[in-house]
């Protein structure tokens, strides 16, 4: 969870990186309460994706709680948890997490949702483009490549 600067009730974001395609999502919350956590993920990230086989998650008491234990339990997601003071098992989060800081910083504004889709556009374009370099194939997450335009 990343905190953030409020806007639109928006204080805290729920990342998710899908770990075979690298695709990322930032679900902006009002608060990281269990039952908000478990619906933002199931609205955000299993409706549009599919029921995940595993869940690695940080510490936080949301992930930890009866009800979203419940929750993976019904669907039958493996939830692991990283352990404290090795956060790196979580690389591709945490990496997520270091350019959303730079790149919500760089932009100097409070609010950091509306710029969201942007940032996010441009961090899953640079991964597409880098998935092909490495020999990934061709639309790995669009069938189609971007024709930038600046204005």
């Amino acid at each position: 969870m990343l905190p953030f600067v409020i806007f639109l009730k928006c204080s805290r974001a729920l990342t998710c990186v899908d770990r075979f395609s690298s695709w990322p999502e930032v679900i902006p919350l009002k608060d990281i309460k269990a039952e908000t956590v478990a619906f933002e993920f199931y609205a955000y990230w299993i409706a549009r994706f599919g029921v995940p086989e595993r869940l690695t998650s940080d510490q936080g008491r949301q992930f930890e709680s009866r009800l979203f234990r419940e929750f993976a339990r019904l669907l039958g997601v493996k939830v692991v948890h990283t352990i404290p003071y090795h956060p790196q098992a979580n690389g591709s989060v945490e990496r997520l997490h270091r350019q959303l800081k730079s790149v919500i910083r760089a932009h100097a504004t409070e609010r950091w949702t509306l710029v969201l889709p942007s940032i996010l556009l441009g961090i899953r374009d640079i991964c597409e483009r880098t998935a092909k370099l490495i020999g990934c194939g061709d639309g790995v997450w669009y069938s189609h490549n971007f024709t930038w335009r600046f204005f």
